[in-house]
């Protein structure tokens, strides 16, 4: 399951995303990262990071998708 934390940052910035996924029955396949509904960046590797930027000042709402190999999904 992603792990989450909030973090406020001024804009425009440069923000780091990564997420902690693991399966207990078999693998993380991808994570996928969202800005809203819109899929902004994918990573299929461990670790699953990126740095986002650059970002305007503003309020967003990121989500991470996990997807292991049995096609199960979670997001956080």
């Amino acid at each position: 399951m992603p792990k989450r934390e909030i973090t406020s940052y001024v804009g425009p910035a440069t923000i780091p995303l990564i997420a902690e996924a693991t399966d207990e029955d078999g693998i993380i396949k991808k994570v996928q990262f969202y800005n809203g509904t819109t899929l902004f960046a994918t990573q299929n590797y461990f670790p699953y990071s990126l740095t986002w930027y650059p970002i305007p000042a503003g309020n967003y709402a990121i989500t991470a998708k996990a997807i292991d190999d049995k096609g199960a999904v979670t997001t956080s």
